[in-house]
């Protein structure tokens, strides 16, 4: 399960159930549930007309009813997560009714139903309520193993590297020039291939690296590192910026990037860049599409972790960062990913810092 929260409610991102991405256009009202289906007869506005795939559109239709009931007399927080719960269920409505899903799931049913209860008699605490973004994704075709699709609702798949290309990503796995010089040139070199997830992550898995080394002082053999200079974020970062929003689907890149995006926060004025370019916002967008990836979640939020540890509490950055929509997403990786110590550390310490 997953913990929902407001203040954002722009941090949740649900689209209307009239807007959902994987909403069709609704059946006309006069085209009986049999003629789209001959073999499971199913309910319409009307009734049921008996069979397991109508018992379930009753079912569903009931939670949708009591959903719409909730969102009329709840509080303001309540209503874009129920709204997208809705458009969900008006979903699974259509699938069964046109034959694509024969049944509902009884995990299904109860992860719904326990959802839907949270508002039965006594409203549970904003900070306690679950959303439950992801109980559908096992009914619903075109997931992939992050949790990710296109914008179309088609599962996103990794585009196939030539062999040029995995050459390069091969080279940019063995780079070690962590000098101001090797990072320009590895800069270019990811510019050179911006259409190549798998160039962009070794390219991005080695910034990430080099950067932590030169923020340390000491390089990968154990010698001394050259602190980054002045201008390091402002030269790397777009790069990192650029891969992140090409590739908002693809688990490697997402997660190389955020990982890669601390380094740069604690390079010289490289916080300051971070939050400018909108870096926490990135971190949050991948953190909401591919909430269950462990290491998605982990990265992005230790991302927010590297930021408040070079901002104090009334600066700038720190509001860019309030408002990115983190509170709601940190609390609901957190209870996704209960066990994981990393992402339960980043989120421990940066979340009180944010709510002060």
């Amino acid at each position: 399960s997953s913990i929902g929260s407001a203040p954002p409610r722009n941090a949740l991102g649900s689209p209307s159930a009239s807007l959902h991405p994987l909403m069709p256009p609704k059946k006309a009202s006069g085209k009986t549930a049999a003629s789209a289906c001959k073999a499971a007869p199913k309910t319409s506005a009307g009734g049921s007309t008996g069979g397991a795939t109508s018992k379930d559109v009753v079912w569903a239709e009931t939670q949708v009813h009591q959903l719409q009931t909730q969102r009329s007399t709840g509080p303001a927080w309540l209503e874009e997560m129920h709204e997208w719960h809705q458009g969900q269920l008006e979903l699974l409505v259509f699938r069964l009714q046109d034959c694509s899903l024969q049944s509902v799931p009884q995990q299904l049913r109860d992860d719904v139903e326990f959802y839907v209860s949270q508002c039965d008699g006594q409203l549970v605490p904003e900070e306690d309520f679950f959303i439950d973004r992801d109980i559908y994704d096992e009914v619903f075709a075109g997931r992939t193993s992050g949790g990710a699709t296109t914008d179309g609702g088609r599962a996103y798949v990794r585009a196939a590297s030539s062999e040029a290309e995995a050459a390069v990503a091969k080279e940019l796995q063995g780079w070690s020039d962590g000098s101001s010089g090797g990072f320009a040139s590895l800069v270019k070199i990811l510019s050179q291939h911006v259409a190549c997830a798998e160039v962009q992550q070794a390219g991005m898995a080695r910034l990430g690296a080099l950067l932590a080394e030169a923020n340390s002082g000491a390089s990968g053999n154990g010698e001394a590192s050259s602190p980054p200079s002045g201008s390091a974020a402002k030269v790397l970062a777009p790069s990192i910026f650029a891969a992140l929003k090409r590739f908002p689907n693809d688990v490697g890149v997402q997660k190389t990037g955020c990982s890669a995006l601390p380094g740069v926060v604690k390079s010289p004025g490289g916080c300051t860049v971070v939050a400018d370019a909108g870096g926490a916002e990135l971190a949050a967008t991948a953190m909401k599409a591919l909430m269950r990836d462990v290491e998605v979640c982990r990265a992005a939020a230790g991302l927010l972790y590297a930021m408040v540890q070079e901002t104090a509490p009334a600066s700038r950055e720190r509001l860019v960062m309030k408002t990115a929509g983190y509170d709601a997403l940190l609390r609901e990786a957190l209870a996704k990913h209960q066990t994981d110590h990393g992402l339960n550390w980043a989120v421990r310490v940066a979340m009180p810092e944010l709510r002060a």
